[in-house]
């Protein structure tokens, strides 16, 4: 470890000190919020440093596992957390950066480093809403003053739009829209309705004219097999109104309808054989007499097995 590192993590390991450094740069409105008196070091989990060193060193931990186990001993990052006055969770996380040329790209990093924290605290503690995270980035470098920005936000060409938008996912929700404005959707209509309509407990005849119109509206044919045969598999629905629709709507090669059929069959008597090799195994059927009773292959037969062994 380096003696800058060494220093900082012997500092900002000790909380009186880190408290002591978090009474003079936290802003005002951050300060009036904390009770220090449940500040508290985080031990963070192996997946958090195994994901830091990755971030930060870009090495691959099974194929340089000595360096790995060295870096593990020399990561910089402090993190800990502390109440708010209402007994919310805050998470302080200082970096440590030595860099005789700073990082432009740093606030990408940094922004790594504290969702990784904070993931790690989600999985850790199972909170019902996340808390604030705060960084230090603690400098001492050259040049001085540290010349680029620590604002993510500053560094995107188009600022207010990712002010606006970036970590906001936009939302698209099919079910919330109705199959006459999907079909409104032009080229990818027929994927949006058979996408909203996957989970219903049963879809009637109008659904199924609808996929077939969003569908026709898909220029390229291998597409629309793509979506219908989704669609055909995994609607609760008549596999023979579907076929029927498809043949009769889009007009297309028989060969394609008739393959998709014979799968559907395939797929259903797989589907039996699974669930009969399922029964002879919970009776304590021996497995090659269950292989040689459904048809089914060894493999299969021996993740039916495992899987009845983990319930």
């Amino acid at each position: 470890m380096g003696a800058h590192d060494l220093q900082f993590r012997k500092a900002f390991s000790n909380p009186n000190m880190f408290k002591a450094a978090c009474e003079i740069y936290l802003p005002e409105d951050i300060k009036e919020t904390l009770n220090f008196k449940t500040l508290k070091l985080r031990q963070m989990s192996g997946a958090f440093i195994r994901n830091l060193i990755i971030l930060q060193y870009n090495i691959d931990p099974d194929k340089d596992a000595k360096l790995f186990e060295q870096l593990k001993e020399e990561i910089g990052d402090i993190v800990y957390s502390c109440e708010t006055h209402d007994e919310a969770e805050v998470l302080l996380i200082a970096h440590s950066e030595h860099q005789s040329t700073p990082d432009k790209h740093y606030p990408l990093r940094n922004a790594l480093y504290d969702i990784s924290a904070l993931k790690d605290f989600i999985e850790t503690e199972k909170p019902d809403k996340y808390p604030l995270v705060v960084s230090f980035l603690v400098y001492h470098g050259k040049p001085s003053p540290y010349p680029y920005a620590t604002d993510i936000i500053k560094n995107f060409e188009h600022r207010k739009l990712a002010q606006k938008y970036f970590l906001k996912p936009i939302l698209i929700d099919y079910r919330q829209s109705t199959d006459e404005n999907l079909l409104e959707h032009g080229e990818i209509s027929g994927l949006e309705i058979a996408l909203k309509h996957t989970f219903d407990e049963h879809v009637d005849d109008n659904v199924i004219k609808n996929l077939m119109h969003g569908l026709q509206k898909c220029t390229k044919i291998e597409l629309r097999h793509e979506w219908w045969m989704y669609a055909l598999r995994s609607w609760e629905t008549s596999a023979d109104t579907m076929i029927k629709e498809y043949k009769e709507t889009l007009n297309e090669e028989e060969n394609f309808v008739m393959t998709a059929a014979q799968q559907l069959i395939e797929k259903g008597a797989f589907l039996k054989a699974q669930e009969t090799a399922a029964n002879f195994l919970r009776m304590g059927i021996p497995v090659n007499k269950v292989i040689e009773g459904t048809g089914l292959d060894k493999k299969t037969v021996m993740q039916l097995q495992k899987e009845l062994n983990k319930k």
